[in-house]
């Protein structure tokens, strides 16, 4: 079918629909995206609204801006454009950024009374998405990859290739912005999407990519079985909050494991296998007072009597914000337990002080750690969680969770007075600033 068509095919399966919006971003997907909702809105009668996140990560977002705007001025559209703030993008900066684009796009569509809100995810985003995914050993949930409903948003060409609407876009004469990080090798999706997929379907033709669909839509449908599954054996095997032990401890392994993730999702944790297993742990010992289990976030489960609970890691101070790397910092953190000091290098310098060049401080911000961090130290081959790496250094537990770290881009360059990552190279005498960091 034609894009419109297979538009239109989408709007009548998850319809009705009076007023829809379209996250356009400026690319070749998001602009045949708005086209075609603009002419079948005229077929239809539902109005059309364009929804532009602007995340201020690359010195061209301001170009991308006023051309989604002037499309729209073509097209006679609404436009609404709504500025994130690039400073609140913890961690990896990109997942950080997509979060907060969904998050935007939602309060967006209560604000203007939207149906649905579309998004221009392809074919070949689903198969990047599945390949991805498989890499990094993910299960059944994760395997389902893009959904073509999630909420209010709403994914109506899964089934299309991009070239499909890169063509739709020429023949109707339109034209649009390329993100570079597209082809930023940097980027494990850019790296499957020009080297792995090619290879993949000139050994076994184009076919490969709906096979790779089709496998993500079995996914989802099992997926979704299994969270019924899920469903009803939390139901049997919870009091309030809590897990009760006999109960949960008496089912199969499978369907353990299916209820601890359901329980860990409900606060926001999605939770590596060996997280499960030191769970499933606590559930079948017979040994009641087993000690706290830490998570991610400041959160613990413990084991009391019957029950597996939640409760949280004792406060050292509240979260301190990011903040730019490009100066002199004198400040304490954890009530005074964390000093960190930065500054050009002097005399009067701390002997056992960490030294970069300022260049490495430009466009960087101090952070805290996030959940599964992890940074490449100078002189290692490979990358180390940063929780190891404070262990291994006897750091406090409470210190932990509030530990200066140099981030640049989404990648840790320093953790303060511990070690310095493979960016920071030896500074020259007269750019060379220190970090000091006393606990």
């Amino acid at each position: 079918m034609t894009p419109v068509r297979t538009l239109d095919a989408a709007l009548r399966r998850h319809g009705p629909v009076r007023r829809i919006g379209i996250a356009l971003s400026g690319g070749g997907d998001s602009v045949a995206l708005l086209h075609a909702a603009a002419t079948l809105a005229k077929k239809r009668g539902f109005t059309v609204t364009a929804i532009h996140v602007f995340h201020g990560l690359r010195p061209s977002a301001e170009n991308d801006a006023l051309f989604c705007r002037r499309l729209c001025d073509e097209l006679g559209l609404a436009f609404h454009r709504v500025d994130l703030d690039p400073s609140s993008f913890v961690g990896n900066v990109h997942d950080a950024a997509r979060e907060a684009r969904y998050r935007a796009l939602e309060e967006t569509a209560r604000e203007q009374g939207l149906d649905l809100v579309l998004t221009a995810h392809t074919l070949d985003d689903q198969a990047e998405t599945v390949l991805q995914r498989i890499i990094r050993g993910t299960g059944p949930t994760g395997l389902a990859a893009i959904r073509e409903r999630r909420g209010v948003f709403l994914r109506p060409w899964l089934k299309l290739r991009r070239e499909t609407l890169r063509e739709y876009a020429r023949e109707n004469g339109l034209t649009w912005c390329e993100d570079p990080s597209n082809v930023n090798r940097r980027y494990l999706r850019t790296r499957l999407r020009e080297k792995v997929l090619p290879v993949l379907a000139e050994s076994a033709g184009d076919a490969v990519f709906a096979a790779l669909g089709r496998l993500a839509d079995l996914a989802a449908q099992e997926t979704d079985v299994l969270d019924e599954l899920a469903a009803e054996a939390m139901s049997a095997t919870r009091s309030g909050d809590a897990l009760l032990v006999a109960p949960l401890a008496a089912l199969p392994p499978g369907r353990r494991a299916l209820v601890l993730r359901r329980w860990l999702a409900e606060r926001g944790v999605i939770p590596p296998r060996r997280v499960i297993d030191d769970l499933d742990h606590l559930l079948v010992s017979p040994d009641k007072t087993l000690a706290d289990y830490r998570l991610p976030g400041r959160l613990v489960v413990h084991r009391t009597g019957n029950q597996l609970n939640w409760g949280d890691l004792p406060a050292v101070e509240t979260n301190w914000e990011p903040f730019t790397a490009e100066g002199a910092v004198d400040r304490f953190f954890a009530a005074g337990r964390l000093h960190l000091v930065v500054g050009p290098v002097e005399s009067n310098t701390p002997e056992k002080a960490q030294r970069v060049a300022f260049d490495d401080l430009r466009d960087a911000r101090w952070t805290p750690p996030w959940p599964g961090a992890r940074f490449q130290p100078r002189g290692m081959r490979g990358t180390v969680k940063c929780q190891d790496l404070f262990v291994n250094r006897k750091i406090p537990r409470p210190l932990r969770a509030v530990w200066p770290l140099l981030v640049r881009d989404g990648e840790i360059l320093l953790a303060a007075g511990l070690r310095v990552g493979r960016k920071i190279e030896p500074p020259g005498d007269s750019a060379a600033w220190f970090v000091h960091l006393e606990w």
